[in-house]
């Protein structure tokens, strides 16, 4: 499973690679942090040509639950298959559209934080950067008898030009992952399901394509 899992994260990375172009200036990356204490679910959403990632968390401080979504998606142009764009966004989502625990999730929520929509070809590079329209999502976790895991240290995973840092220690099994995401209609897609109820995970997701 696991190395399916990195297989699949290493085909996204290389089709989502930002190419260079010389003709546009870098702006400083957007850094989201948060710090998880409670149930958390993970993605690699594919469909036909398009995919990505995404993660979501809660945790709860002084009786009050906050729930972050990051996710980061690539879409091939159907009429151009040089030409693909990539939106990436990271925010809070009301805590009623996230529940999970080691035996099932769900998330279903429309985005109303600022997403990152940029286009790109493969043969000139980045073409430009705009505002992202809003993503909905209606995803559902059913654990799987694959694997169960414990991770420890820092994790790091890259798609395209975002990247999501995740640094603690907690536990989580695998499982499938039913739904649609963005437009898009994934089926018994790779996923985990995590439990950070016993320590804190720290949470980055870093935007570099602004």
């Amino acid at each position: 499973m696991k190395a399916s899992i990195l297989a699949l994260s290493l085909a996204f990375a290389g089709c989502t690679e930002a190419l260079p172009d010389e003709g546009t200036t870098e702006s400083a990356a957007v850094v989201t942090h948060f710090t998880a204490n409670g149930n958390g679910a993970d993605v690699f959403l594919t469909d036909s040509n398009n995919g990505g990632f995404l993660t979501v968390a809660d945790s709860t401080s002084g009786g009050t639950r906050t729930v972050v979504l990051s996710f980061s998606l690539t879409f091939v142009d159907p009429l151009d298959g040089t030409r693909f764009a990539q939106d990436q966004g990271s925010g809070t989502i009301t805590s009623s559209s996230f529940s999970a625990s080691l035996s099932s999730g769900t998330l279903n929520t429309t985005t109303t934080f600022p997403i990152t929509h940029c286009e790109y070809s493969t043969i000139t590079g980045l073409i430009g950067c705009s505002d992202g329209t809003a993503k909905s999502f209606n995803l559902t976790w059913t654990k799987n008898t694959l694997s169960s895991f414990t991770s420890k240290g820092t994790q790091e995973n890259t798609f395209g030009c975002a990247t999501i840092t995740n640094q603690g220690n907690f536990s989580g099994v695998t499982a499938y992952v039913t739904g649609s995401w963005a437009g898009k209609t994934s089926t018994n897609d790779a996923g985990t399901l995590n439990d950070n109820h016993q320590t804190t995970v720290t949470k980055d997701f870093t935007n570099n394509c602004n």
